[in-house]
C-alpha cells in the first residue's frame, strides 16, 4: 500500500471530521445559552467537558471506520497521523468554546 493511501485516509478523516466538529459545537453553543458564565463557570465547564467528550468519541469511531476499510499494512501509519489530528481538533474545539 503506498502512501496516496494515507493521505486519502487523512483527507477523508478531515471531512467528516469538520462536520462533527461543527455539529458538536452547534450542541454545546446551544446547551449553554442561558448560562452566565460570570454566575455559572462550572456549569459551563462541565457542558464542555462533556461536549469534548462528546466530540472525543465521535472522532475516535470515525477513526476505527477508517482503519477498517484500509489495508492493514497501513494502520500503523494511518493511527499516528490521525492521533494527531483528533489532538488538534479537541485543541481547537477547547479554544473556540472558551472564546465564548
Amino acid at each position: 500500500m503506498k502512501e496516496e493511501d494515507v493521505e486519502r485516509a487523512v483527507v477523508e478523516f478531515d471531512n467528516n471530521a469538520a462536520k462533527i466538529y461543527s455539529e458538536v459545537f452547534a450542541k454545546f453553543n446551544s446547551s449553554i445559552g442561558k448560562i452566565r458564565r460570570d454566575n455559572e463557570e462550572n456549569v459551563f465547564k462541565m457542558q464542555l467537558s462533556k461536549y469534548t467528550y462528546t466530540l472525543r468519541n465521535e472522532l475516535d469511531k470515525e477513526v476505527r471506520n477508517l482503519l477498517n476499510s484500509s489495508h492493514p499494512k497501513i494502520h500503523k501509519n494511518l493511527e499516528t497521523v490521525l492521533s494527531s489530528k483528533i489532538e488538534y481538533y479537541l485543541q481547537e474545539f477547547r479554544r473556540k468554546c472558551n472564546a465564548l
